[in-house]
């Protein structure tokens, strides 16, 4: 049993709601609440290849919408609001990694979370714990946290900073 309310909200958003639409154009185009799939040849992809995706677009407004993209091979997130009526840039949603370090420290550069140890990997902190990596564009903060300490560096997209130890 539902509550008449509930149901009478559901019914109203259900009625504005387009679903199932292609696209096949441009998907700054697309400006009222709908839910789809577009096509390879749309322009304004989030993504550089020549996968199709599926799209959702939530408008506020004329002037504020937001949209969220999914490609359809790979399963990689996006999201852009039009704000003020001016479209800003796809940012990628980000997936955290979880797993174990097995080389490098220098060649963990996407956002994630990795368990490390004894293991004598080049580029390691003196610490043993858990390794987080956070990735914005191409600055880079890696964070060692051990059972007696925090070693953190950064990278400025083209050095790796000396460890410091908390």
């Amino acid at each position: 049993m539902s509550l008449p309310f509930i149901e009478k909200l559901f019914n109203s958003v259900e009625q504005r709601v387009k679903k199932d639409i292609y696209y096949a154009g441009d998907l700054n185009d697309i400006n009222n609440t709908e839910v789809g799939n577009f096509a390879y040849g749309c322009l304004n992809v989030p993504w550089t290849d020549t996968n199709g995706g599926h799209l959702v677009t939530i408008k506020m407004s004329d002037n504020y919408i937001y949209q969220f993209a999914v490609n359809a091979l790979t399963g990689a997130k996006y999201e852009r609001i039009k704000a003020s009526g001016t479209w800003k840039t796809w940012e990628g949603i980000t997936k955290i990694t979880e797993g174990n370090v097995t080389g490098d420290f220098n060649g963990y550069t996407e956002t994630g979370i990795y368990q490390y140890g004894g293991q004598n990997y080049a580029n390691k902190p003196a610490n043993f714990g858990i390794l987080e990596v956070l990735k914005r564009g191409s600055f880079i903060v890696q964070r060692c946290t051990g059972s007696n300490s925090i070693c953190i560096r950064f990278y400025n997209g083209s050095t790796w900073s000396a460890w410091t130890t908390k």
